[in-house]
This record gives C-alpha cells, structure tokens and sequence, in this order.
C-alpha cells in the first residue's frame, strides 16, 4: 500500500509538471502570434517559429516578402519611361545600338502561347483601338476610305520614323508588299483594315505586352506624323 501511494503521488507530481510545461508553451505562441500581428519578426522569433511550425515554411515566407520587398524598391527607383521615345530608342539608349536593326530582331517570350493569347486579347482591347482610331481620324480619308496614295503617303512616314536607317527604296517596297498584304486585293483600306495594320505595327515594335506601352507607342507615333 505505501508503494501504491508512493506511485500515485508521483503521477500527481508528473502530472502538475506536465501542465506546467504547456502553460509554457502557450505563453510562447501566444507572443509569436502577437509578434506577428504587428507585421514584424525578430531573428530570435522566426528561430522559434522554425521550431513549432516548420523551418522551410517559415523560409519560404521570409525570402518571398524579402523578394516582394526588393522588387517594390526597384520598381520605385527605375526612371519613368520616357513620352518623347519609342520603347525601341529607349532600349538603345540603356544596352547600347544594337548591329542588327530592331525590325530584323525577335524575341521568343513573345511567342509562347500565354503570350500569344494575351496579344490576340490587346488586339480588341478598347482603349488601343481608341488610340489607333484617332491616327485614323486624322488621315484624308474619302467615305471612310484610305486610297493608296494617302496609305503610302502616311506609312512611309511611318517607316522613316521607326527606321531611319532604312534606305528610300527599300521603305517604299516595304509600303508596297504591305499594301497588297493589307487591302486584300482592293485599292483602298478601311477602317477595320487600318486597325488590324496599326495592331499589327504596334504589336511588332513594343518591348511588352501590355495596354500601357501599346497606347504610348500609338500616342507618340501619331504625335510626330
């Protein structure tokens, strides 16, 4: 009998111990929640964070608000782009002029099949279309008909803009084959021929797909015609 109380008295003690310990314990998560309400960790709490919930988590979590972080910052310190300069000037001016021309360059990014979905979206994108509109409102259109001679007349403008290193000949070939490629055999354009050309110019001379530098390039490019 004194060995049986002896026994209990002891799961007693081992008992009250235990509690204690997860009184403890408690105590810590509740100040690691705490912690984490305000929006700061220290080096010691994510160490203890490490411990109760999982280190690579508690990693991943950390290296993804440094990285959101760090790209935040950069986004604030890159220059704003500039409104007087296509996006192809601009990235001459950053890398230095480039030996092959940008019309003769391509880019697979812009080939995989999300980007090519998301260009085939920005082609009915309303505020592009807004912008492709005004360029044609202000050709010398007749009942809403570009002939050749005006199409030639302003493409060519076009072409000596983007490419001013392009030879007279060879950009008034290149209106040509765009000519007959773009009125389908008529001898004039309509506006819905004209906004598929202009997606067709902007869609090949921008750095990104988006509406953004879609409509600045469109903005600009009619500005200096």
């Amino acid at each position: 009998r004194a060995r049986a109380r002896q026994r209990a008295t002891m799961r007693r003690e081992g008992a009250e111990q235990s509690k204690g310990g997860g009184s403890k314990n408690t105590g810590q998560r509740s100040a690691k929640s705490s912690s984490s309400s305000s929006g700061t960790m220290s080096n010691a709490q994510i160490q203890t964070n490490k411990v109760i919930f999982g280190r690579r988590v508690t990693e991943q979590k950390v290296e993804a608000d440094q990285s959101k972080k760090a790209e935040s910052i950069s986004k604030a310190l890159s220059p704003p782009p500039k409104a007087d300069t296509f996006p192809h000037e601009q990235l001459a001016e950053e890398d230095g002029e480039d030996p092959v021309p940008f019309r003769m360059q391509g880019d697979k990014k812009m080939y995989t099949k999300k980007a090519l979905a998301k260009r085939k979206e920005l082609s009915q994108n309303k505020d592009i279309l807004a912008s492709i509109d005004k360029i044609w409102n202000a050709l010398p259109t007749k009942e809403q008909r570009l002939d050749k001679e005006n199409y030639t007349k302003f493409f060519m403008r076009v072409c000596k803009t983007l490419n001013p290193d392009m030879e007279y000949e060879e950009a008034v070939e290149t209106v040509q084959k765009d000519f007959s490629k773009d009125c389908g055999g008529k001898d004039f354009l309509d506006q819905g021929g004209f906004r598929k050309s202009m997606f067709e110019l902007v869609d090949h001379w921008t750095l990104d797909i988006s509406v953004e530098e879609y409509v600045q390039f469109l903005t600009l490019l009619l500005s200096k015609m």
